[in-house]
């Protein structure tokens, strides 16, 4: 496991494409809610500078914002602003990948676009009470990425519930 130099799970990754950054936003023991503290965004911060106008994208489990399911928005990262300000350091952040919600989502956050990614083993429902849980049982997917210096490009995969169609 790559740590930073205050022991938080959290990378940098050069590439072609630009520079992918891995975040931290683990949560405390007993919440939901991510946390992404002052020692996580100074390292941030620092990641952003050095990678000046190279293209970034970030990955993390929280999201930083709200998606518009309310009882997901209540465990998002803590201290969005903070964050934001954090974000704010960069100059080509193109694009935040992120989990935690359980389902496909496309937010523009800070005029950031943002994924989230379904979950692989159960999906939260965009209507809180059309199933009568707090979980459904909708396909899990996963999401495959495509990045070139002009276009992202993501493709969600309902891997389980793939059959063929037999009449057209």
């Amino acid at each position: 496991v790559t740590c930073d130099p205050s022991g938080f799970v959290q990378q940098s990754h050069k590439t072609r494409h630009g520079v992918f950054l891995f975040l931290d936003t683990n949560k405390r023991a007993g919440v939901s809610e991510g946390q992404y503290c002052e020692a996580r965004r100074s390292w941030l911060v620092n990641e952003l500078e050095k990678a000046g106008d190279e293209p970034i994208y970030i990955f993390m489990h929280h999201p930083p914002c709200d998606i518009g399911i309310p009882y997901v928005d209540r465990i998002k990262l803590e201290e969005p602003e903070a964050f934001a300000d954090a974000l704010a350091t960069g100059r080509n952040v193109r694009h935040i990948f992120f989990g935690h919600v359980h389902r496909s989502a496309y937010v523009s956050w800070q005029g950031i676009p943002c994924t989230c990614l379904p979950g692989t083993n159960h999906q939260v429902p965009l209507v809180r009470d059309s199933v009568g849980t707090a979980y459904s049982l909708e396909p899990p997917g996963y999401g495959v990425v495509f990045i070139d210096a002009s276009h992202v490009a993501v493709h969600f995969d309902a891997c389980l519930d793939r059959l063929p169609v037999t009449q057209v």
